[in-house]
């Protein structure tokens, strides 16, 4: 209950804050909305069903995105750190400190890390050398686990997209081939990664984008990019989805950007593809492609970029609530 509540509370006040303002009045069809958002879309559901961890991770996200915005950014660094500390593939948001050229936060981000690591190491039994030792061997462990072990259910990665549709259509000519545990497309895959996330990374550095497709872009990155990413992790796209709702501008792509964020919010997993495989493993990828490709292309204007770290829609529109029921009283 402590773990659910910890989730859902935090989840429901930064719904209602990036929607409607955290100080309007809210109707009773707002409400509705939140709770759909909040406990009724597929990655929530998936990852409750699981208990699993990375939902405390997306509200750390979530209140490091929040404090960022509203140039808080030192306060942004701790719940960054908190995230990377328990999941270290969160490390990803820290390209937003070094394309922002704040160099001195990206230092205190990472003083933060190793702090917080060195002191939940060292209250284990065994102290901190050697617990950080078997932590380190762990993470290797687990990275190899992931890349080697049977196919799993319910994936959004690139990785098992990729082993699936390859597994699948060999299985049509009767010479099925798993490429998981082959070591050349292991090294393949990861140089290609690693230099996909590279471009991308120079591609925010050298065209100055708002935080809310900032933050898609690397969310997205996140779940395609590694060799294991449950759907649970589809949780994080609420994060630059709230953002992107938040704002005031308007493109040519805002409907098809909106239909595939949608899209990844739904249950898509009802056809068996082979063994335990299923149609989902290779529609979430391939949503979560066009999606990046239509925020990467998507004109960004002059205003949005004004308007970047300021929060002022949010700001505005708490201003006009506020003013609006003392005009009512």
């Amino acid at each position: 209950m402590i773990f659910l509540c910890s989730f859902f509370i935090p989840l429901i006040v930064i719904a209602k804050h990036y929607l409607y303002g955290l100080k309007s009045k809210i109707t009773y069809h707002q409400t509705l909305a939140i709770f759909v958002l909040a406990f009724l879309t597929y990655p929530v559901i998936f990852a409750v069903d699981r208990s699993n961890f990375d939902l405390i991770i997306c509200i750390s996200i979530f209140l490091f995105a929040l404090a960022y915005e509203t140039q808080r950014f030192k306060t942004s660094t701790v719940f960054l750190a908190v995230a990377i500390s328990m999941k270290p593939i969160a490390c990803v948001y820290a390209v937003i400190y070094l394309i922002n050229r704040k160099f001195r936060e990206a230092f205190l981000l990472a003083l933060g890390v190793i702090l917080m690591n060195v002191v939940s190491l060292s209250l284990f039994k065994d102290g901190l050398f050697v617990e950080a030792k078997k932590f380190i061997e762990s993470q290797a462990d687990q990275v190899d686990e992931q890349a080697s072990s049977a196919l799993s259910m319910f994936r959004a990665d690139l990785y098992n997209f990729i082993v699936t549709v390859v597994k699948s259509i060999s299985g049509l000519f009767g010479a099925e081939t798993d490429l998981r545990g082959n070591s050349g497309f292991l090294v393949a895959y990861t140089v290609v990664a690693v230099v996909v996330f590279a471009l991308f990374t120079v591609y925010l550095w050298k065209r100055p984008q708002p935080l809310w497709k900032v933050m898609g872009v690397l969310t997205i990155l996140l779940i395609l990019l590694p060799y294991n990413s449950g759907d649970y992790r589809l949780t994080y796209l609420l994060v630059p989805l709230l953002m992107y709702l938040a704002i005031n501008e308007e493109t040519r792509n805002d409907l098809l950007i909106v239909i595939l964020w949608g899209l990844l919010l739904v249950p898509k997993n009802y056809y068996t593809i082979s063994g335990e495989q299923n149609i989902g493993m290779i529609i979430n990828p391939l949503i979560l492609v066009g999606l990046l490709l239509l925020l990467v292309f998507n004109r960004t204007t002059k205003t949005a970029l004004e308007n970047e770290g300021t929060g002022n829609a949010i700001a505005n529109r708490d201003f006009e609530a506020e003013h609006s029921s003392q005009a009512a009283t």
